[in-house]
Order: C-alpha cells, then structure tokens, then sequence
C-alpha cells in the first residue's frame, strides 16, 4: 500500500512532497512547489507556504540537491531563466532604439525601467 501526503497548498492527496527545506514540517506536492519556484534578480529561490523559510538555489544545499534530482524543477528554473535573459534583451534592444533617436536617457530610465529590482 502507496503512503499519500496532503499537499499544504492545494489540500490533494500525493504520492509524492517535498517537506519544508527550513524547519517547520510543511509538506508541499511537486506540482505546487514548480510554481512557486521564483526568480530575483537572477537568484532562483523558493519560500516555504507556511515559516517563509527562504531556500536559494546554490546556497541552500538541500534546495539545490532537490532541484537537481528534478526534471520538472530544473525545467522552471531554466524558464525563469530564459524569460529573464529575454527581458533583458528587450530592455537592451528598448535602450538602443532611444540612443540611436538620441533621446535623453534619463526621460527612458524613468519611463521604462524599475530601478527597485536591481
């Protein structure tokens, strides 16, 4: 007989949880914790539902063991990734296109970059 876990998030009977990388005794299905995998900056991280706890991927070694045994994990890192890489591009490509119409540059970094999240 299979033992089930129910997932703190969405409350569904799973084969398969992940508990709490911090502390507390959380449990939180696979497909729960995919989507609450997160990028700052370019730091891939994942806060625990219920402590908070923060696991940041390459300083976390239990975060960063699990997330290299997981398909699934690696493939949303690599997304977050990609997406930021892509944002940047943008922001780049944005930023040559005022240069070259010889725009003020201050006038583009108000009005287009969130200078908070750097």
């Amino acid at each position: 007989m299979k033992d089930y876990t129910i997932c703190d998030i969405c409350y569904e009977e799973k084969e398969k949880s992940v508990k709490c990388f911090g502390s507390c005794t959380s449990k939180v299905c696979l497909n729960c914790l995919n989507k609450m995998i997160n990028i700052k900056s370019t730091i891939i991280y994942f806060n625990c539902p219920i402590c908070r706890y923060e696991s940041t991927y390459n300083k976390n070694k239990l975060f960063t063991r699990f997330c290299k045994s997981r398909l699934s994990t690696m493939n949303k890192i690599n997304k977050l990734l990609l997406d930021k890489v892509r944002n940047l591009n943008q922001q780049n490509l944005d930023l040559d296109y005022y240069i070259e119409r010889h725009l003020d540059i201050e006038d583009y970094i108000e009005e287009h970059l969130d200078i908070t999240s750097l």
